[in-house]
Order: structure tokens, then sequence, then C-alpha cells
């Protein structure tokens, strides 16, 4: 596993000359908050920074890692993840680099992790980047620019198949699946990709399940709850009401798409948009 707490290492044995043995951290979690003066605050899901081969010796990449349930949030995601990613290079002067040592800054990548992606995204890995065009005449070698990449991984609504997509697809929608119990991830995971299910690692998965069926359960008891307690008031019909409103608003907040409220929630479309109204949530079709 990948330790992401600021501090967290995973070491490697690495030769230190002289025919002796030392340890260097390979992954260490790093800050997820990022504060530049008039810049405003970014908060990352999981930020942290990895030494990979490089050309000459080992290379130190930072990356940050977000999970992201709504594939269209208002806006395009890998825009936002250009803005993180040029963020990550902009924070590191006086930490990683001095001007005018611009060579030190180390490259960045800013990585998507979409569930419930649309048809054409699920079970796909897309890379945008930097590159040289060369417009006039052949310049040759001008220094480092392919510093930044966005990776947005597409995950589909039902979880791949074994031979849809990548394995990391079929990984990944395990981890994150809704629809799957503890212990049947523990067995995707243990017989197909050979991981063995440590205690630790059994409890994390136990806390990222019973975490999405709380959101759902309290969602349900909270809308229904209120909403009958004003139905002993004014009526069991106005009380069952209220407890669908309560309903919609509480999906709304998590996921502002109007079609799935409508499909998930089997309300009309007129009572989500009154509600997203009520609530002051931008919602899309």
């Amino acid at each position: 596993m990948v330790p992401v707490n600021p501090g967290e290492t995973n070491y490697l044995k690495e030769d230190l000359g002289n025919g002796e043995k030392g340890v260097m951290p390979v992954i260490t979690g790093i800050n997820t908050e990022s504060r530049i003066p008039y810049e405003g605050r970014v908060n990352y899901d999981v930020h942290f920074f990895v030494w990979a081969p490089g050309k000459i010796g080992k290379m130190k990449m930072i990356l940050d890692v977000e999970a992201q349930k709504n594939f269209y949030p208002g806006y395009p995601i890998v825009t936002r993840g250009v803005f993180y990613t040029t963020r990550m290079i902009s924070a590191q002067l006086d930490t990683e680099f001095r001007i005018p040592n611009y060579d030190d800054i180390k490259k960045v990548y800013s990585i998507w992790i979409c569930m419930n992606s649309p048809e054409r995204v699920g079970n796909t890995i897309t890379e945008f980047g930097m590159n040289k065009r060369e417009i006039v005449g052949k310049s040759g070698d001008m220094g480092r620019y392919n510093l930044l990449g966005v990776i947005i991984v597409g995950l589909p609504k039902e979880l791949a198949g074994e031979n849809d997509g990548s394995k990391l697809h079929r990984l990944l929608g395990t981890l994150f699946s809704s629809h799957l119990s503890a212990k049947e991830k523990g067995e995707i995971l243990s017989e197909e990709f050979k991981i063995p299910m440590e205690p630790d690692l059994e409890r994390r998965i136990n806390i990222m399940c019973n975490l999405s069926e709380a959101i759902v359960d309290e969602a349900i008891e909270r809308g229904w709850k209120e909403g009958l307690e004003k139905g002993l008031e004014k009526g069991l019909e106005k009380g069952l009401e209220k407890g669908m409103e309560q309903l919609v608003a509480n999906f709304l907040h998590n996921d502002n798409h109007i079609n799935q409220a409508v499909k998930m929630l089997g309300v009309p479309e007129k009572m989500v948009f009154s509600v997203a109204q009520r609530e002051g949530i931008k919602v899309v079709s």
C-alpha cells in the first residue's frame, strides 16, 4: 500500500556507495493543503512525491491523486487538472528550486480517478501533457519542457469485467464500488490481484464500505424522519412529500444531475427542480 500521510514513507534499500546499503523513501506523503500568498488555497485528495528511475539516477516527481464521483461537475475535469499541475509547479519555488535554477523543477502529475464515467470514457486512460511543435525549421534539443501531466482514469458505472479495459480499471472499480460488500472486494483483490488480505487492509476496506453505506442510510433516514414528523402534524401525505423532498436534497448535494435524481429516486423532474432552487443547488441535466 502507499502511505499518504505527511511524513509516512515506503523505503527501498539503496546503494550509498563504498559498498554500504542504506534506505531512501520511494514514496512519501506530503501536505494535502497548498497555500500561496495571493493565490488562495488548494486542497488535494492525495499528495505525495516518488523517486522513479531516470536517465541519470533517480528522478523525483510530485503527484496528486483525486477521486471524482461526478464526471460533469460543471467544468471540464482536465482543466482543473491543468490548474492543479501548474499550482504544484509554482509551489516548488524556494522548496525544490530557487531562481534562476529552473532545471531543478520537478515533474508533476495530477491523476483523476473518475467514477460513474459516461460510456465513451469508461474503461479508458487518457494523458494530457506539454509537447514540442516545431513550426519553422528544426531547433533540436532546447531543454526540459514536459514538466506536467494530467491523467484521467475513467471507471464505468458497472464494475469492469476481467476482459474489459485494463487490470487497473478492474482493481479501482472493485475498491470504489458501492455495490460490492467488503467480503466480495476482499475476494476479488486476493484471488485476481494476489493482494494478501492483511488485517490493516481489511480494516480499511471495511471503513470504505461502511462509510458509503452510512451516507446513503443517513440521507434516507433523515429525509423520512423529518418528513414523517411533519406528517404527524399536517397529515401523512404531506409528511411523505417532505420526506421525499429531503431525500432529493440530500441526493443533489452529492450529485447535481437531474436525470440521475429522477432515475434513482423515482421522483418527478418538477420536484427535483423545486428542491434544487430551494437549496440553492446548481443542477445539470
